[in-house]
């Protein structure tokens, strides 16, 4: 008996439900940048402004103590909330109303997640290189690199940390917004725990924040190490991206609604 014919098209339908698949998890980035692309450009306008105004202020007074870097931090911050925010308000539009399936969901915030964190890292890394440079044309004192030379001496650090920090921030902000529609109120908050994990693991081995580092301290671990930070980065990431998985694989979405 002869099974080519069977198996040419078990494989063409596997490479085809590939294909889709890829093809809703395109739709899910380009969807959700549609609408928040421009709070993103918001979110750095008004950080830049922000910046500008305070070391102007601070110049003409001789209080030079608010750095760049210690506003960078803001971003994850806002990358997890709008990792929260993304999901929720696109899984029931987009498996139920649009024919995806929750897997390109997952794979679609991943590749937000992504991107997000290599844009915020880079461009934590350009406004801070342009700090030190003010710092150094009009010979400020440099307070701003207490502690942290290495924002100089080693700019990959700095670009690492952002990146890979804002990326597992976003991804824990989406297992806290898919959590609570999965669960609920009291389960949710419950759970809050679990998305916690992957984040402290990011910030205590690549000690790149402002509380990274102490935090690594109080953990009695020693100075920052690069095999620790890889190990750390990729620990992260498989951590946040394990999560995610568990939540939405079998999340029950609920029916659209008509207004």
């Amino acid at each position: 008996m002869n099974t080519a014919p069977s198996t040419t098209s078990a494989v063409d339908r596997a490479a085809a439900a590939r294909r889709r698949e890829a093809s809703m998890a395109r739709q899910v980035v380009l969807g959700s940048l549609r609408g928040t692309l421009p709070t993103y450009i918001s979110f750095w306008v008004v950080m830049v402004i922000v910046l500008v105004v305070l070391t102007i202020v601070q110049a003409r007074t001789g209080a030079l103590e608010e750095p760049v870097f210690a506003f960078i931090g803001s971003g994850r911050w806002f990358l997890f909330v709008m990792g929260i925010i993304v999901p929720v308000a696109m899984l029931a539009t987009h498996v139920v109303g649009g024919g995806g399936t929750r897997r390109s969901v997952v794979r679609g915030l991943w590749a937000l997640a992504i991107a997000s964190g290599i844009a915020f890292g880079l461009l934590a890394l350009v406004m801070t290189i342009v700090q030190n440079a003010l710092w150094a044309a009009n010979d400020w004192p440099d307070v701003s690199l207490t502690g942290r030379s290495y924002v100089v001496t080693q700019p990959w650090r700095l670009a690492l940390s952002e990146t890979v920090c804002n990326a597992v921030y976003y991804v824990a902000g989406a297992a806290v917004g898919t959590g609570y529609y999965r669960w609920g109120g009291w389960r949710g908050t419950a759970a809050l725990p679990l998305a916690a994990v992957p984040a402290v693991v990011a910030e205590v081995t690549l000690q790149g924040s402002s509380y990274g580092e102490p935090l690594a301290r109080a953990l009695g671990m020693a100075a920052f190490s690069v095999p620790v930070a890889v190990a750390g980065s990729i620990l992260a990431t498989a951590l946040a991206a394990g999560l995610l998985h568990l939540i939405v694989r079998d999340i029950r979405i609920r029916a659209l609604t008509s207004s």
